[in-house]
């Protein structure tokens, strides 16, 4: 054969082989979630990350929250589920053993330290970190700015004293005993735990639970004090409206409540909780460090790198952080990202930036503590019990429940406010 001919003809012999052997699939990385709007993030995310890695699909799927943790315990012992998964750090003692440790070499522990509030308390458990920090959430007053600025108040006061007098002013009751418009609606179990630490509380010491110790009986009068002015809504006096119909002045949620405030009418605004001195010290009140995602044990160790390579490339996107955080109410735990207009622009994340640092992460409260506390505050929400006989019975329960059941993974008192 002419060796000319021979070479077109081994070219083409090569061209057809190589037209012949299919493409070769992407890898598939399944992540779950229980919420789809921030599923719908992944997904959008998901969708960009092909033009960086074009050899890795990402797949979301998402599951009710009772299903949800249930499917994800099973998976985590069979490894049939998914490789990578949203997470809650409030689940980390059943899942204890089963997540894969994030690699140094991607996430330093230094370099996480420094960049992220509260990282070493909150996350390094065993000199290993097994959830990507994402969001701080914490407690806030939310008010109605057209009903208290037409009262002649500029905003809400830093302190509870000035605060409730204010609520008073603010609010309402018709000719037959109804609440039409309450001045501060705090029907929120929440607000204790803030006002234990406000006064300088823990919830728990070495041989069982400290909230009802002299910091937690202020706490507890503190609250009594709300639920007996008659400014806050109560079973007994509930009030004819509500936040988003304008028959509240002022309501106490934590601030994932501004996300569905985006969807109402009421002209609102949102202001750091009043403390007793009017500042952030001893602490303004409990965050919860909210997590993002986390990689199964139980996932090929290909997959794992394939996941966590993934995981850095989309906390490393501040546009991301920023968006992730702003729908769920949380301001990003990465400080650098403070600076951004979008996030100083934002009420909910401008005052999360003001006040997170003076907020204590207690770690991962077990149930059995939210039973006991939900039964002493709804006492006194109800007036059933003195507010201290409330407390006091609490703590024998709690203190019972401690030594069957014992905290595990408890940090707040390795909270340390700011120096500013």
């Amino acid at each position: 054969m002419n060796p000319v001919y021979r070479k077109v003809f081994v070219l083409v012999i090569a061209l057809m082989v190589l037209f012949a052997v299919p493409a070769q699939a992407a890898t598939k990385l399944v992540l779950w979630d229980w919420f789809d709007a921030r599923a719908e993030l992944y997904k959008q995310a998901a969708e960009r990350y092909k033009s960086v890695r074009p050899d890795v699909e990402v797949v979301v799927e998402v599951y009710p929250w009772d299903e949800f943790w249930t499917k994800l315990a099973l998976a985590s012992v069979t490894g049939v589920g998914p490789d990578m998964t949203q997470f809650h750090n409030e689940q980390y003692e059943k899942f204890e053993g089963q997540l894969a440790p994030f690699p140094d070499d991607l996430f330093p522990m230094e370099e996480m330290n420094a960049e992220y509030l509260m990282f070493d308390q909150a996350f390094n458990l065993d000199g290993h970190f097994y959830y990507m920090p994402a969001g701080i959430m914490t407690g806030a007053v939310f008010y109605n700015v057209d009903l208290v600025t037409s009262a002649g108040f500029p905003g809400v006061p830093g302190s509870w004293d000035e605060m409730l007098e204010m609520a008073r002013k603010l609010t309402r009751i018709d000719g037959s005993g109804t609440m039409t418009q309450a001045g501060f609606s705090a029907q929120d179990l929440g607000l204790f735990l803030d006002l234990l630490y406000q006064h300088g509380g823990f919830l728990y010491g070495e041989e069982g639970v400290t909230w009802g110790d002299a910091a937690g009986r202020e706490a507890m009068l503190m609250l009594n004090r709300i639920y007996s002015s008659g400014v806050s809504d109560t079973p007994a006096q509930p009030v004819s409206g509500s936040f988003e119909g304008g028959q509240v002045a002022m309501r106490y949620n934590w601030t994932w409540y501004g996300a569905n405030l985006s969807y109402s009418d009421v002209s609102w605004d949102v202001a750091p909780l009043p403390t007793p001195s009017g500042t952030g010290l001893p602490a303004r009140g409990r965050n919860n460090y909210e997590v993002g995602l986390a990689v199964l044990g139980t996932t090929t160790p290909e997959k794992q790198r394939l996941a966590f390579e993934f995981i850095k490339w989309l906390w490393d996107d501040d546009e991301f952080n920023v968006v992730d955080n702003k729908t769920l109410g949380r301001v990003p735990a990465k400080v650098s990202v403070w600076q951004l207009p979008e996030v100083m622009e934002d009420k909910v994340m401008r005052t999360l930036a003001e006040v997170a640092p003076y907020t204590v992460y207690a770690g991962t409260i077990p149930g059995w503590t939210w039973d006991v506390l939900y039964a002493a505050w709804d006492d006194v929400l109800n007036q059933r019990v003195d507010p201290l006989v409330a407390l006091e019975n609490s703590v024998d329960v709690g203190n019972a429940l401690f030594k069957e059941q014992p905290p595990k993974w408890i940090v707040e008192r390795r909270y340390t406010p700011p120096t500013r």
